[in-house]
């Protein structure tokens, strides 16, 4: 069975691994996301370092890393404006996942749909009441990912902070329900 966890410093060798197969994914696409020098080693060891990193394994194997986010509960800078609607409005109780990365032999095995459920769990725990999330318009694979899971397209937002800012995504969102 497959389930996330929390990441651990143990784990950022692999994660650097699949953080470059998934820069390579996106720019065999023409996809400038992640392009410009993100994520980078130190993000990920940040991550591990505030507790927000979470992994994906499978039980059987709970040393490989099928698949790895960044979570958090708050207000994100980057969804403050929204070209659109956010399906909670103002709303700066939600959860956030970030460096959504799956390893390319564990494609095709709903391991983001593990990580979005896990993400969920966390924020119906917190009292949030939604999940938002964004992603770059020619990322087809995430944003297939993200419609099939359940989470809505609600606009444009621009990015605030870090190498890609100033970019456009499409942001999403996914209501907590209870």
């Amino acid at each position: 069975m497959k389930k996330v966890v929390p990441g651990k410093e143990e784990d950022l060798d692999q994660i650097f691994r699949i953080a470059l197969q998934a820069k390579a994914q996106l720019a065999s696409l023409g996809v400038d996301q992640w392009q410009k020098s993100y994520p980078e080693p130190e993000v990920w060891r940040e991550d591990v370092r505030m507790g927000r990193l979470y992994t994906v394994v499978d039980e059987e194997r709970p040393d490989q890393v099928l698949g790895a986010a960044a979570f958090t509960i708050g207000a994100d800078p980057s969804y403050a404006s929204i070209q659109g609607a956010w399906l909670t409005g103002g709303d700066t109780a939600y959860g956030v996942l970030h460096r959504v990365c799956v390893s390319d032999p564990a494609k095709g095995q709903g391991i983001a749909g593990i990580l979005f459920d896990g993400a969920l769990a966390m924020v119906r725990a917190a009292g949030a009441r939604s999940l938002r999330i964004d992603t770059h318009e020619g990322n087809l694979p995430m944003r297939r990912a993200l419609e099939k899971s359940g989470f809505t397209p609600c606009g444009i937002i621009i990015l605030k902070e870090g190498a890609e800012a100033g970019d456009p995504r499409i942001a999403y969102e996914k209501l907590a329900g209870r």
